[in-house]
C-alpha cells in the first residue's frame, strides 16, 4: 500500500508548544520552591507525578503486547502508543522532587519526621522486620533500575519503528516482535510492580496487599487506553486519520475499556474482600482510614465513578462505537484514574478528610502540560501511522465478527 506520509503529519506551533513545555517546567518550579520544606508538598507531587506516569506505563504494556502477538487491528494506533511512551525519559527526569523529598514521604525512613521521639524508630518491630526490603540504599537502587529498563524499553522500540518508516525492512519489525517477547516483557510487568509497592503501598509500611501490583497494572492500562481513545478521536476531530481508524477500532478500543473496568473492579473488590474478611489489623487499618471523613465520599465515589458509570455506559455494542460517547467516557475514566491515585497516596498525610490544594494544582498541571506538550511533540516529528508496515492495510480494513 503506497501511503503519502505528509498525508498523515500533525502540524503545531512549535512556538506555542514550547511555551507550554516551560509553562508546565515554570508551575513545576514554582510548588518546588515554595513547598520543598512542607510534607505535604511531597504527597501531592507524588500523587500528580504517578498519575501521569502510570499513563506511559500502561502504553508499555498494550505496546509489548501488540507486539509479541504480531497484532494487526492495532498497526493503525500504533505510533500513538509509541508517542505516548516515549514521554518516559522526560517522567524520569520530573522524578527528582521525589527523591529530595523521599525521607518526608516514607515513614520506614529512620529521618521522617514521624520518628521526632528517640528510639520510636527501633520500638516499631514491623518496620525493623522489613528494613531488608525498606530501606534508602535498595529503594535508590530499585527506582534506577526501573527507570532504566524503561527508558531502554521505550527507547529501542521508538527507534526501530522511527526506522521502518524510512527503511522499509521488515526486520526491524521481527527484531521489534523478539524484543517484547524476551523476558524483558515479564522484567517491566515485575518493575511495574514493585513502583507500585515502593512509591504507594510503602507510604503505609504497616500495611501489605499481595494483589497490589496488580491493582497498580489495572489502573494504569485502564487510564492508558482512555488516553489513547480521547486523543485518536481528538485527531480525527481535527481531520486526520480519516479512513486509516474505523468504527471498528473504535469498538476494540471500547471493548479493552469495558473488560478492564470489570477487571480493575474484580481486582480491586477481591483486595477489599481478603483483606476485610480476613480481619488482620495491619491490613484492615488501611482501608479503615478511607472510611473517615470526606474520605467516604471518595470511597464510595470510586464504586461508582470508576466501575458502574463505565460499565453500564460501555456495556452495548452502539456505545462502543458512539464517538461522542467514547470521548467523554475517556475524559471521566482518566478523572478517576486521579482520584484513585489520590485516595491510595493521600490519606498517609491528610488523615480524615479528602484535599485538593494549591500544592495539588500547581503540580498536577505543571507535570501534565510537560507530559502533554513532549507528546504532541513528538506526535508532530513523524507520520502519525507507520508508513512501511506490511500489515497496515489489514489493519485499515480490520472489521469485527
Amino acid at each position: 500500500m503506497n501511503i503519502d506520509p505528509k498525508n498523515y503529519t500533525y502540524t503545531i506551533d512549535n512556538n506555542r508548544n514550547r511555551q507550554i513545555f516551560f509553562l508546565g517546567l515554570i508551575l513545576i518550579l514554582v510548588s518546588v520552591l515554595i513547598g520543598y520544606k512542607h510534607q505535604e508538598f511531597y504527597f501531592s507531587y507524588l500523587t500528580s507525578y504517578f498519575f501521569w506516569l502510570s499513563i506511559a506505563l500502561g502504553g508499555i504494556f498494550f505496546t509489548l503486547v501488540h507486539y509479541a502477538f504480531s497484532a494487526v487491528w492495532s498497526v493503525s494506533i500504533r505510533r500513538i502508543m509509541e508517542n505516548t511512551i516515549i514521554v518516559i525519559p522526560i517522567m524520569t527526569i520530573l522524578f527528582i522532587p521525589i527523591l529530595i523529598g523521599m525521607e518526608s514521604l516514607f515513614s520506614w525512613m529512620p529521618s521522617n519526621p514521624k520518628w521526632s521521639i528517640p528510639g520510636s524508630f527501633e520500638a516499631d518491630h514491623l518496620i525493623q522486620h522489613k528494613l531488608s526490603f525498606l530501606n534508602q540504599e535498595f529503594f535508590l537502587v530499585r527506582a534506577a533500575l526501573y527507570f532504566l529498563l524503561w527508558n531502554f524499553i521505550v527507547i529501542y522500540i521508538y527507534k526501530k519503528s522511527i526506522k521502518n518508516d524510512t527503511i522499509a525492512n521488515n526486520s526491524d519489525l521481527d527484531k521489534l516482535r523478539l524484543f517484547s517477547m524476551s523476558p524483558l516483557g515479564v522484567l517491566f510487568f515485575l518493575s511495574l510492580t514493585f513502583a507500585g509497592f515502593d512509591w504507594q503501598m510503602s507510604l503505609d509500611p504497616h500495611w501489605y496487599s499481595t494483589m497490589f501490583g496488580v491493582y497498580t497494572f489495572a489502573g494504569s492500562f485502564l487510564a492508558f487506553l482512555a488516553f489513547l481513545t480521547f486523543t485518536i478521536i481528538h485527531l480525527q476531530s481535527k481531520g486526520l486519520l480519516k479512513n486509516i481508524v474505523t468504527s471498528e477500532h473504535y469498538h476494540d478500543l471500547g471493548k479493552y475499556l469495558f473488560a478492564f473496568t470489570v477487571f480493575y473492579c474484580y481486582i480491586a473488590g477481591a483486595q477489599f474482600y481478603f483483606i476485610w474478611y480476613s480481619n488482620i489489623p495491619e491490613e484492615t487499618i488501611w482501608y479503615l482510614h478511607r472510611w473517615v471523613g470526606s474520605w467516604k465520599i471518595i470511597s464510595v465515589l470510586l464504586i461508582v465513578g470508576k466501575f458502574f458509570i463505565p460499565f453500564f455506559s460501555l456495556i452495548f455494542r452502539a456505545s462502543k462505537r458512539n464517538l461522542g460517547l467514547l470521548k467523554y467516557m475517556s475524559l471521566w475514566i482518566i478523572f478517576m484514574h486521579y482520584i484513585d491515585i489520590n485516595f491510595i497516596i493521600m490519606p498517609t498525610y491528610h488523615h480524615h478528610d479528602f484535599h485538593f490544594g494549591i500544592y495539588d494544582l500547581l503540580v498536577l498541571s505543571g507535570i501534565g502540560l510537560v507530559f502533554i506538550a513532549s507528546f504532541r511533540h513528538r506526535l508532530s516529528q513523524n507520520p502519525l501511522i507507520p508508513v512501511n508496515d506490511p500489515e497496515l492495510i489489514n489493519s485499515i480494513n480490520h472489521r469485527n465478527h
